[in-house]
């Protein structure tokens, strides 16, 4: 296939010689094998052969032709094999400069947001030391590190027959990239994706021991057809990072965040990991626009590093994590089902009003014994479906971490209703005394209203109950919405003369 009658070739692949050179001498070297394959897997994607072109001369001490300037100019994609040997090679730099060059021309380098560059990494290199032209393109890696010693192994089934799934799950990624790319090419590029389009999803960069999940998110959302961002390598300083993920998030409806065991790299002026500084900015966002996130870690997960169990608990705690999101512990399948689920109500969700501002929503922490969780849910229900954004208590962390919660919600939300069921009377007395010392916590919002809501089960006290500290509901029976009223009105009108 000639793509739209203007390149001679589809594929060129730039590769080091020393990297053909096969570990037995009656095989095929690794390049030549990768090359067969993608071959036939684009080929059975487009239904027609492709030409792919690869020097085969011996490139020591030859002149760098300018037949082989002419050729690269003529070729639609260009497939780098990353290596040592590669990056030490004036020759192959050569050629990735000139196709560069050609392609930045009257197509561009980012045909239908797509560079025509396409980065192999066959064996681990520093990423300060890619060429300049690939060095922000992510790539697709055909090794695998050891967990236990880090050594890197390439993918060759040739070698080992157990690394096979993964060589060709790789190949098969890479093939269809190239496809559709060949194919926009021919067929010319579709319109440009708007801030507003719903299958758009940040991918979250993560730690290398959730490499094949991350990698299988991403294969699996594009398969669907969706856009995946960061579509782009993440600066190694903190400030172009934060700069470039926030750019990033603008047009993203949803963000997935994959914590694993490690604390991963840390950027130049930051002593946040990467993983943590993207969650960050991405909880900024979740709130004043449509963003939503899904903060995902593997069941039993045991960080190696203090400061990865560190990040762990204070996610589990900090109230940004249900801020437009939520926090998953769960199989990786049940994971993609999530995101799946989320991308559809989010695109059925256009119709719908927009959300109010983070200061407009009215935060209101609902105080109940942890025996009671199930007991709440149609209060927290209907209360959210009213407006407001409701916080539980949280109780699987340790004793300092749950009071550190608590005090938290006291001082940054501005209603309160405590579920007065299977606590007894010194845990109410307890909680509406740390209520009043609210302000000692730093409250800086003006506290709107509180209740308790009487529970069962029964007892005197609970019949006989007054306080000053905040309005008393005996509902009648079941949960009625009606019982809710008056306390509703209440923080709505106080509301309203603070905003007045």
């Amino acid at each position: 296939m000639n793509v739209a009658m203007k390149f001679e070739d589809d594929i060129f692949i730039s590769y080091a010689h020393l990297d053909n050179v096969p570990p037995f001498e009656d095989q095929p070297g690794w390049v030549s094998r990768f090359h067969r394959s993608v071959e036939i897997r684009v080929a059975q994607l487009l239904g027609k052969k492709p030409k792919i072109w690869r020097d085969q001369k011996l490139q020591g001490n030859d002149i760098f032709a300018q037949e082989l300037v002419d050729r690269l100019a003529k070729v639609a994609t260009l497939v780098c094999v990353l290596s040592e040997s590669y990056v030490q090679s004036s020759w192959c730099n050569r050629e990735l400069d000139e196709f560069w060059k050609n392609a930045t021309g009257d197509l561009s380098a980012a045909q239908a947001n797509r560079v025509r560059v396409f980065k192999v990494v066959k064996m681990p290199v520093p990423p300060e030391r890619h060429p300049p032209p690939v060095k922000p393109l992510l790539g697709y890696d055909f090794y695998k590190l050891d967990p236990e010693t880090g050594t890197a192994m390439e993918l060759d089934p040739s070698v080992d027959p157990a690394l096979g799934k993964d060589y060709w799950v790789q190949v098969n990624t890479l093939s269809d990239q190239i496809a559709k790319l060949l194919r926009s090419l021919s067929e010319g590029p579709g319109p440009e994706p708007s801030p507003g389009d719903r299958s758009t999803v940040y991918l979250a960069h993560t730690s290398f021991d959730l490499k094949d999940e991350h990698d299988a998110i991403r294969r699996d959302l594009q398969r669907h057809g969706h856009r995946v961002l960061p579509d782009v390598a993440l600066p190694l300083n903190a400030e172009e990072l934060k700069v470039l993920v926030g750019k990033q998030l603008t047009s993203c409806q949803l963000a997935v965040h994959l914590i694993g065991r490690n604390f991963g790299v840390v950027p130049e002026g930051s002593n946040e990991s990467v993983v943590s500084l993207q969650n960050s900015i991405a909880a900024e966002y979740c709130g004043v626009g449509k963003l939503r996130r899904l903060i995902w870690m593997p069941p039993g997960l045991e960080a190696k590093d203090e400061r990865q169990r560190e990040l762990i608990a204070a996610l589990k705690i900090d109230e940004r994590t249900y801020r437009q999101g939520d926090l998953l512990e769960t199989s990786l399948e049940d994971l993609k089902t999530v995101i799946h689920q989320q991308l559809e109500t989010l695109r059925s969700a256009d119709a719908a009003p927009p959300r109010k501002p983070p200061g407009e929503v009215i935060r209101l922490y609902l105080i109940c014994d942890q025996r009671d969780l199930e007991q709440t849910r149609p209060l927290e229900d209907y209360l959210f479906n009213q407006g407001l954004e409701v916080i539980l208590p949280v109780f699987e962390e340790d004793e300092k971490r749950v009071r550190l919660y608590h005090e938290q919600n006291l001082s940054s939300c501005e209603a309160f209703l405590f579920y007065f069921g299977a606590g007894d009377e010194s845990w109410l007395r307890s909680n509406l005394r740390d209520l009043d010392k609210s302000s000692g916590y730093g409250r800086e919002r003006p506290l709107l209203g509180s209740a308790v809501y009487v529970a069962p089960p029964s007892a005197p006290r609970k019949e006989h109950l007054h306080t000053h500290l905040a309005t008393v509901i005996r509902p009648q029976g079941d949960f009625d919405p009606a019982d809710l009223q008056p306390f509703l009105s209440e923080i709505r009108n106080a509301r309203a003369r603070h905003t007045d």
